[in-house]
């Protein structure tokens, strides 16, 4: 979950990243799914996020969520 934070309007949930399909998540239930997909690490470089996990790294412009580009590393 990515939040801003503003001491006037305290914390404001901006959305949700995933490595995650929309697949994956039916298929996972409340069991479990792929951990090579588990983000590890995120950092933000001016308006960009861009987030790892053991499978990929996806760059999201920070503001909107939308995903920019992605590298896989299989």
């Amino acid at each position: 979950y990515l939040f801003h934070f503003s001491k006037e309007n305290g914390f404001q949930k901006i959305g949700r990243v995933t490595h995650l399909t929309d697949e994956d998540m039916l298929k996972a239930g409340n069991y479990g799914y792929d951990y090579q997909k588990k983000i590890s690490r995120a950092v933000y470089i001016g308006d960009k996020l861009y987030t790892q996990s053991q499978n990929e790294m996806i760059s999201h412009n920070i503001n909107t969520l939308e995903k920019i580009s992605e590298v896989s590393f299989k």
